[in-house]
């Protein structure tokens, strides 16, 4: 159940971020964003960007909230798992 709520959870805040996100190049860099580079203006947010933000970030928090009980459970049953750090990123897949 743990597991249910958070692939649910994660799927809807990528679904949404998705949805409402492009990729945008800095530099060498690919980074996913939700305001567009031509349109961002710290100093002035488009009303609908920052919603979109606000959204993304809730449905991030929550699938945050959701993985705790996991990550609990798989410290008591195999500790060892968490000998080493994690390394991780996320990586967009190659455009084809």
């Amino acid at each position: 159940m743990k597991y249910r709520d958070f692939v649910d959870r994660l799927k809807a805040f990528v679904d949404y971020f998705g949805m409402h996100s492009s990729p945008e190049r800095f530099g060498s860099v690919t980074l996913q964003s939700v305001i567009p580079a031509s349109q961002f203006d710290e100093m002035n947010i488009a009303q609908h960007h920052q919603s979109e933000i606000n959204e993304v970030n809730r449905l991030a928090t929550e699938a945050w909230k959701a993985l705790v009980p996991l990550i609990s459970e798989i410290k008591d049953r195999i500790p060892e798992v968490f000998d080493e750090p994690i390394k991780g990123g996320w990586i967009r897949s190659p455009e084809e």
